[in-house]
C-alpha cells in the first residue's frame, strides 16, 4: 500500500476486496498500537521509571521485529502521528457523494468480519488520539444525503449479524 493512496481502503470496500480490506485495517491497527506502545515506553524512560526487565526485553524484541518489517517495506519507521493520520485518511476518505469506506462496504452486503475490521481500525484511531476523539465516529459519518453507513446497510439488505455489529459499535462509544 502506498502511504499516499488515501483511496485504497475505499476502493477495496467498494469492489469486494474483503481480505485486502481486512488486512489493511489490521495493519493500521498494528501500526498504531505498536507506535503508541513505543511512544509510551519512551515517555516512561524519559521520566526515569523502570519496568520489569524481562517484559522490556520481550517488548523490545517484538518492536524490533515490527520495526525491521517496516524498514523493509517502507525504509523507515512511522511515528504514532503518522499512523493516526494514515488511518484517518483511509477510514474517512469520501467520494463525490460523501460516501466513505464503511458506506461503500455497506452498499454491497459485506461480511461481518469486514465491518468488524473497519470498526477495529476506527476504535484504534479514536483510542490513541484526543484530536480524532472530537471527530464524528466512523459509524456515525453521514454522506451528502444524510445517510449513515447503518442506514445504508439496512436499506440494502445487509445480514442481521452486520446490523448487530453496528449496534454493538454504538454501545462501545456510549460507554
Amino acid at each position: 500500500m502506498s502511504w499516499h493512496d488515501d483511496q485504497y481502503l475505499f476502493r477495496l470496500t467498494s469492489t469486494f476486496g474483503w481480505e485486502d480490506a481486512i488486512s489493511l485495517c489490521d495493519s493500521l491497527v498494528l501500526g498504531i498500537e505498536n507506535a503508541a506502545s513505543s511512544a509510551a515506553r519512551l515517555r516512561l524512560l524519559g521520566n526515569g521509571n523502570d519496568e520489569d526487565d524481562a517484559e522490556d526485553e520481550e517488548e523490545d524484541n517484538q518492536n524490533e521485529y515490527f520495526n525491521d518489517y517496516l524498514r523493509g517495506r517502507q525504509q523507515n519507521v512511522k511515528s504514532l502521528q503518522q499512523w493516526l493520520r494514515q488511518a484517518h485518511n483511509q477510514l474517512f476518505y469520501t467520494d463525490q457523494w460523501g460516501n466513505g469506506p464503511l458506506h461503500a462496504a455497506s452498499y454491497v452486503k459485506p461480511p461481518s468480519n469486514v465491518i468488524e475490521a473497519l470498526f477495529r481500525a476506527g476504535r484504534a484511531l479514536w483510542k490513541h488520539s484526543s484530536y480524532y476523539r472530537s471527530q464524528t465516529p466512523l459509524w456515525a459519518t453521514e454522506c451528502k444525503d444524510g445517510s449513515t453507513p447503518f442506514l445504508v446497510a439496512c436499506s440494502t439488505g445487509a445480514s442481521t449479524s452486520v446490523l448487530h455489529r453496528f449496534l454493538d459499535e454504538v454501545e462501545f462509544y456510549i460507554e
